[in-house]
């Protein structure tokens, strides 16, 4: 019996897992440049897919995230990674 534990990959998850990996992934690294990409490939989903499944997870577009996370950290603000909204 094999018992070394699977290794995760792109393939491996749900739409909303990437887009929840991804969303930690842009807070992690929004103090950096992050082009399109960067996007698709912390994804592993292609441009137009990425942008759909962002929107329909998150009510907003992977870019915007990304402005939103940077303007929350500016502001000193926790970013809430579920809501897309900075938190007191």
């Amino acid at each position: 019996m094999d018992t070394r534990s699977k290794i995760t990959t792109h393939h491996d998850l749900s739409n909303e897992e990437k887009i929840n990996r991804l969303c930690v992934w842009i807070s992690e690294n929004c103090d950096d440049p992050i082009d399109w990409g960067q996007l698709t490939r912390a994804s592993g989903l292609p441009h137009n897919d990425l942008i759909h499944i962002f929107k329909a997870h998150k009510k907003t577009t992977p870019m915007i995230y990304v402005r939103r996370c940077r303007e929350a950290k500016a502001n000193n603000h926790q970013f809430n990674l579920q809501l897309d909204i900075p938190s007191s």
